[in-house]
């Protein structure tokens, strides 16, 4: 598809969808920072049993995304297609999210009056029951997430989906910057100093009313079936030439250049996180075992990965408008490669910390930026209205695919080479992606005036 300037994007609808992606992301950052001290502090459960069930939400969502995804594709109600999973996946999400903590201090309670008469009064049954709340929470996670991004693309006209892509990045990042305010207000040092046990119950009500607010303003401010028809009504009448409605039919028959398009952007997508979340997941051990930093000190690399990303994303939003999704996005990739790469080196020459380290991690939160921006737009453009929900739910299961396999994978390699294999590993995968991501031949946008 062309981009015209006269195409103007509904700052305030991608807003106010972009508002549930905001307590989405500062749901997730909750649930992966408090959930492991529960497990461990609270219900004494072994790190490699915890790092199981941490691990599930990335598992159970490579089979659910897609489900929910295309049943949203045929729901057929006055609200619209993508609002019922959104709305009951939501609600479903706060009730279980309320009742984690909740069970949380019953069990503590029980095993500190235990510990006080010689005996333990915490109850077997509360672990099982919380342990059975925190899947209906990922369930509930994965009923609204397809659906949501779904509808994103359903109100948005494809040549701009690159620039509201940026904005819920953008929104995203924002919500977990306020879910860690919230967290370092409610948790500080003074006021946790000498508690025997934490109540978690506030930072989850907290982050429940970030998930409610974001559900009601979708609710009354996103009228879903209206904005759908105001968008299609536009596509139809543009579709003049007959090599548009052409490859518009080609698209829908998902003919085997869009197809093959699809398998080739879909990999490419499990790759680049393949490659970007073996850094992410071990770097802060790689750093204190290889430099002896502690761990303030090297999640500020992280952390000025995470800011780059945050002020570029409007921006790669708007030149990729004119320079085009796929050249975007392979710039991204060839980032990843020549920042680990440089990473790499670094780390065979020197067994010290080098400042240039701080340049490089901002080279890849730039990177990283750009290939989010673009990817799932580049899907989106190969799909019909139709189908956006299951090629959303496609996409997030590559990337989920991605997320379960490398820390196995890299973690194999540093135990049985070291931790100097990071790099590389992170360097070689990432120009697998590159590779895979050339042989992506639609899906682009490009300027209609230039």
């Amino acid at each position: 598809m062309c981009y015209n300037r006269t195409m103007k994007l509904n700052y305030r609808l991608t807003i106010n969808i972009g508002l549930s992606f905001l307590a989405i992301q500062a749901f997730w950052q909750m649930y992966n920072n408090v959930v492991p001290l529960m497990l461990s502090t609270s219900f004494h459960i072994s790190e490699t049993f915890s790092g199981i069930i941490m691990s599930l939400d990335n598992i159970l969502a490579i089979f659910l995304l897609p489900l929910f995804g295309r049943m949203s594709d045929r729901c057929r109600s006055p609200m619209g297609r993508r609002k019922p999973f959104i709305i009951c996946g939501t609600l479903i999400s706060i009730a279980a999210v309320l009742t984690l903590p909740l069970l949380d201090n019953l069990y503590a309670m029980g095993s500190l009056l235990g510990s006080k008469h010689g005996s333990s009064a915490a109850s077997p049954g509360v672990r099982i029951l919380f342990l059975a709340v925190l899947c209906v929470v990922i369930f509930a996670m994965c009923v609204y997430r397809g659906p949501l991004v779904a509808l994103l693309v359903d109100v948005t006209p494809r040549a701009l989906l690159s620039v509201a892509t940026a904005i819920t990045n953008l929104l995203g990042a924002l919500g977990i910057i306020l879910y860690l305010l919230i967290a370092a207000v409610l948790y500080s040092s003074k006021r946790t100093a000498g508690l025997k046990h934490i109540n978690y119950l506030p930072v989850f009500a907290a982050v429940s009313v970030i998930m409610l607010i974001g559900l009601m303003i979708l609710i009354f401010a996103v009228d879903e079936p209206r904005m759908v028809a105001k968008i299609a009504q536009p596509a139809e009448a543009g579709s003049k030439n007959a090599a548009e409605k052409s490859e518009l039919k080609s698209t829908a028959a998902l003919h085997s250049e869009f197809r093959r398009s699809t398998i080739f952007l879909l990999l490419a997508t499990t790759f680049w996180f393949i490659s970007f979340n073996s850094v992410d997941t071990w770097f802060v051990l790689y750093a204190n075992r290889l430099w002896n930093m502690p761990l303030g000190t090297s999640s500020v690399c992280l952390s000025v990965s995470a800011v780059a990303a945050i002020v570029s994303y409007i921006p790669i939003g708007a030149i990729s408008l004119h320079a085009g999704r796929k050249i975007s996005v392979l710039c991204g990739i060839a980032f990843l490669i020549a920042t680990f790469s440089a990473m790499s080196a670094i780390s065979l020459l020197t067994d010290q910390f080098s400042p240039a380290m701080y340049v490089l991690f901002a080279l890849v939160g730039i990177g990283w930026a750009l290939i989010n921006v673009n990817s799932f737009p580049m899907l989106a453009e190969m799909c019909i209205s139709d189908e956006s929900g299951k090629y959303a739910g496609y996409y997030y299961t590559s990337s989920m695919i991605g997320q379960v396999i490398t820390p196995i994978v890299s973690g194999w390699l540093i135990h049985h080479i070291g931790y100097r294999a990071l790099f590389p590993y992170a360097a070689i995968t990432a120009t697998l992606a590159l590779l895979l991501m050339s042989q992506v031949k639609h899906g682009d946008t490009k300027s209609a005036d230039r």
